[in-house]
């Protein structure tokens, strides 16, 4: 049996994808029911076929990688929590520009992880003996940056 998400149903076409190999299939059992609904959800919001397949390739390759949730994804849509309809997950914590000016990549970091990551390249940038850019300040003595 392979195992779904906690508000989407296992479709047949990432079932199949996943019992193709047994190291994917043991990745995607290893995962949390919410991060399976998170690759099952990401999957199923493709409106294109092509972007589906793409999807669930994908899914395969990041679940050998070691990833636990889609790259990328803001989150599922469709959970609830606290018997409320779920916001929006995932929002950027900064802006393509300030993703320029640290140099961290072309993938924007989201939630708690993505905040982490700034802080620490920032932190690193100062200790380094570089400035801090307009908008960004280290509070003294703490690991906390806040980006304007």
């Amino acid at each position: 049996m392979v195992p779904g998400g906690v508000v989407h149903e296992l479709p047949a076409d990432l079932r199949s994808a996943l019992i193709a190999d047994a190291a994917v299939l043991d990745a995607w059992k290893d995962i949390t029911p919410l991060a399976r609904n998170e690759f099952i959800c990401w999957v199923e919001d493709a409106k294109q076929q092509s972007t589906r397949e793409r999807r669930i390739r994908r899914t395969r390759e990041e679940l050998e990688e070691g990833r636990r949730r889609p790259c990328c994804w803001p989150g599922c849509k469709h959970r609830k929590r606290n018997g409320r309809q779920a916001a929006r997950l995932g929002t950027p914590l900064r802006s393509a520009r300030a993703e320029q000016r640290l140099g961290l990549g072309e993938q924007p970091p989201f939630g708690a992880i993505g905040a982490a990551r700034l802080a620490a390249a920032v932190l690193e940038r100062v200790l380094a003996g570089g400035a801090v850019a307009a908008g960004e300040r280290v509070l003294a003595g703490e690991a906390r940056v806040a980006v304007a």
